[in-house]
């Protein structure tokens, strides 16, 4: 009956709206996947449209990816001025204004918001502003942001569905958007809150928890299910980052869950929040109060209200697009970017975006495929993560033998001239005679920088001897992964036997029944 009902609602819209145009592909949503597919489209001549409902660039530009890391910039450069340990001392007033700090933010979204439009424009892209549904399999109702214009629908031979994502709420938290916020919410904040408490130890999380933190302005309580933050992550790296939070005066909560949580109005008419939480371990709970609460759970798929269900794509139980290297089960409905069950990162939906244009019009024997096993990451916290590949306890889980070097930041000389000396280079590669390299993490500055490279080799399949020849330029963080590569070579600079604090490098020769690593540490 639902069935019957929605496809006699949808063939009512489409006697009542006329059909505008028809394209080879129309694309609903312009962040950084939807732009991406747009501008593939363009490469291969096809005729293609955009629709938009709220601003283009998505989260990669506006509350998210670039607005996030512009903050955690001017963070960071704000504590290095206020640093003394380099002995230079400046009039500074020790004060930021946080009304400065958003116009920076805008300055960046504005800057790349532009340019997305200005190339639109230029390419003669058509670009329609306002909600894009689907009515059937080639035909997209479009209801204009301009109130006073009529409803009309496109046709086309292909759609992708590029909506982005919005961030996960918790039910029953009486989220207002000034007092209890989201990530979306981070620009309504008129000045730095004397308090906050970040729920999640993700990636927003943590970043906003760094951000915050160095900045100085705010008392920063982080909490976090798990007992461990950014679980993803191996040990070693979880346990630098950690350090560096509570070293900064952060406070956080492990292995906790919230039991109660409301907005209160103080006596001078500000608000703040009361709330109660549980450590899972010890039942110890612990009442406090905090000026803003910013939860930080994930992002969930922006696919509802779109017409998916009216003619039957598939959704998983997280709600997200089932497909397979973008198309779903209806041959011309495609999904790209956080619609997907794919990582939820730019250059992911990027990456998508382009190969499911390619899939649709490429020659079969030129079709590429998707592969994420070598996709380069970075984590904006103190010190910053770079990875690409597999790390040591997604090996371990799978009980997959390997060869790791880590070489400590303070044996690089970039480092230590700029006195940042706070991180490390991994590289690891598989137990056999090949060494075939399976991952790299590095943390500290220039740490993106330092992985590209390695990121290609995973792709290829590339032996560690491929990088023996390599010769990093001085002096340079780059340094530390040369090292790496010597060091599993047996004719690295310094010595492991020598400076056993600063470099590790050890064999996981296989596993015993319990699933323990056999641990061999090579000096």
């Amino acid at each position: 009956n639902n069935k019957n009902n929605n496809n006699n609602e949808n063939l009512e819209l489409i006697n009542k709206y006329p059909i505008k145009d028809k394209f080879d592909i129309c694309i609903i949503g312009c962040g950084p996947s939807g732009f991406a597919a747009a501008m593939r489209a363009w490469d291969y001549a096809k005729k293609v449209c955009i629709i938009e409902s709220n601003r283009l660039g998505g989260a990669g530009v506006h509350n998210g990816a670039l607005s996030s890391k512009t903050m955690w910039e001017m963070s960071r450069d704000y504590r290095a001025l206020r640093s003394k340990n380099r002995g230079i001392c400046l009039p500074v007033d020790g004060t930021v204004d946080f009304k400065l700090v958003k116009q920076a933010v805008f300055r960046a979204q504005s800057m790349r918001e532009k340019q997305i439009q200005f190339q639109i424009e230029q390419l003669e892209i058509p670009l329609y502003w306002g909600k894009g549904s689907l009515l059937t399999t080639n035909k997209v109702l479009v209801e204009s942001k301009n109130k006073n214009e009529q409803p009309f629908i496109l046709e086309a031979e292909n759609t992708v569905i590029a909506t982005g994502s919005s961030p996960r709420l918790v039910p029953n938290l009486p989220f207002d958007g000034k007092t209890i916020l989201t990530s979306d919410d981070i620009m309504n904040l008129e000045k730095f809150p004397e308090s906050i408490l970040i729920i999640g130890g993700g990636v927003i999380g943590c970043e906003y928890a760094t951000i915050f933190s160095n900045f100085g302005y705010s008392k920063v309580f982080l909490m976090n299910r798990g007992n461990r933050i950014l679980p993803f992550e191996d040990e070693d790296i979880t346990n630098l980052v950690t350090n560096k939070l509570l070293s900064k005066g952060a406070t956080i909560y492990f292995s906790s869950n919230i039991i109660s949580m409301q907005i209160v109005t103080n006596g001078d008419g500000s608000t703040g929040v009361e709330y109660v939480i549980e450590n899972e371990i010890t039942k110890e709970r612990t009442k406090s109060y905090v000026e803003k609460v910013l939860v930080a759970l994930g992002r969930n798929p922006n696919v509802n209200g779109i017409g998916l269900d009216k003619i039957g794509v598939k959704l998983n139980p997280a709600g997200k697009l089932v497909e397979n290297m973008g198309q779903t089960n209806i041959q011309n409905i495609w999904g790209c970017g956080d619609t997907t069950a794919d990582i939820a990162l730019v250059n992911v939906g990027e990456l998508e975006g382009r190969v499911i244009v390619e899939r649709m019009f490429a020659p079969r024997h030129e079709k590429p495929s998707i592969s994420l096993d070598y996709i380069s990451s970075i984590i904006f916290v103190d010190p910053i993560v770079a990875s690409s590949g597999k790390g040591e306890s997604a090996l371990q889980k799978s009980k997959i033998p390997y060869r790791v070097a880590v070489y400590s930041y303070e044996l690089v000389s970039r480092a230590i001239a700029k006195d940042d000396v706070d991180g490390f280079v991994k590289l690891i590669v598989s137990d056999d005679a090949d060494m075939r390299i399976l991952g790299i993490r590095a943390l500290g500055p220039h740490a993106s920088s330092v992985i590209e490279i390695v990121s290609l080799m995973i792709r290829l399949g590339q032996p560690l001897r491929m990088l023996l020849d390599l010769t990093s330029a001085y002096p340079s963080i780059s340094e530390g992964l040369q090292e790496c590569v010597r060091l599993l070579l047996g004719r690295s600079l310094f010595k492991p036997s020598v400076f056993k604090n600063l470099i590790r490098v050890s064999r996981i020769s296989g596993y015993s029944a319990d699933g323990t690593p056999n641990i061999v540490e090579c000096i």
